[in-house]
């Protein structure tokens, strides 16, 4: 995850010194900018532990009730445990889901913090990713029945509507 905001810190760096330098549609801009990313991603390349395991959730906060955890894998990691814990530290962590899979939907949590790891079953070469932490925060009661009502008034004005048609039309 580090490499990552590295990466990004670094190509908005980039813009600011190659792309704003008051020229507009310029070659030699474009071809400057284009040598600083491949020397950049080469780099992140060189940095980035081989066969490392990366985990990551497609929301940090949840108010639908759902969210998505991927993470990737080295090739020969062919047994990955997810792990999930309540507290920050995964002291009292449980597991998920065992196997090759790369993604795992959630769901049914109720409100709270929770933090995954993924971790390689491998007896030869043990890797664990970053812990993740994932808060979920369910629309308040209120709410629900409010967008309920609304939508109840706006179908049954719909249904009205069409039940009664235009009277005043002659056929």
């Amino acid at each position: 995850m580090f490499v990552i905001k590295a990466i990004h810190r670094a190509a908005r760096l980039g813009r600011r010194l190659f792309l704003f330098d008051g020229r507009r549609n310029s070659s030699l801009r474009d071809a400057k900018f284009f040598l600083f990313l491949l020397a950049l991603f080469g780099a992140s390349s060189v940095f980035a532990s081989p066969g490392s395991i990366g985990l990551e959730s497609d929301t940090d906060v949840s108010t639908a009730g759902f969210f998505q955890l991927t993470w990737s894998a080295p090739a020969h990691a062919k047994e990955l445990e997810l792990r999930e814990s309540r507290q920050p530290d995964l002291s009292d962590y449980r597991s998920i889901y065992t196997g090759p899979d790369l993604a795992r939907t959630m769901s049914g949590k109720p409100d709270g913090d929770y933090y995954y790891q993924i971790v390689s079953m491998s007896r030869d070469d043990p890797r664990e990713s970053d812990i993740v932490k994932v808060k979920v925060a369910h629309h308040s009661l209120a709410n629900a029945f409010m967008f309920f009502t609304l939508g109840a008034v706006v179908f049954l004005s719909i249904l009205i509507s069409i039940l009664l048609g235009n009277r005043d039309s002659k056929v």
